[in-house]
């Protein structure tokens, strides 16, 4: 199986899950990935972090692509980062289903979410995210 086809399936089979909530009500971060990630990184300060970069490492993972074509990362800008320096970037048009996307927020000024291509039709992508 193609690697495109294997993250997407991977990724879909994701689709729904929520995080946890704390004492308050709140959300509160907690998913299986942050968990894994924490374990990973030996830092239990990312179990209540942000996780659509940690799914996204995740999911690579589990396709067995973690470190090769997509990096172990919980930071957006770090993980471009890493894909402008071993892979190929595309900016605008140019996606494909597979490929890793990662959203600029200009109130921010810089990336701050990525997530998979699902599809891509009449000019417009579909994702699949975490978080």
């Amino acid at each position: 199986m193609s690697t495109a086809p294997t993250l997407l399936s991977l990724a879909a089979r994701e689709i729904g899950v929520r995080e946890g909530r704390d004492a308050n009500g709140n959300w509160n971060n907690r998913v299986k990935y942050t968990t894994w990630y924490a374990d990973k990184v030996k830092d239990n300060a990312f179990l209540t972090s942000a996780w659509c970069a940690i799914f996204v490492s995740w999911v690579a993972w589990q396709a067995g692509l973690l470190g090769k074509v997509i990096p172990l990362h919980a930071w957006t800008p770090s993980g471009l980062a890493w894909f402008r320096k071993n892979a190929s970037v595309t900016q605008g048009s140019g996606a494909r289903p597979g490929d890793v996307v990662y959203f600029y927020y200009p109130s921010m000024g810089r990336v701050a979410h990525v997530g998979f291509v699902e599809s891509v039709a009449n000019g417009y992508i579909t994702t699949i995210e975490g978080n």
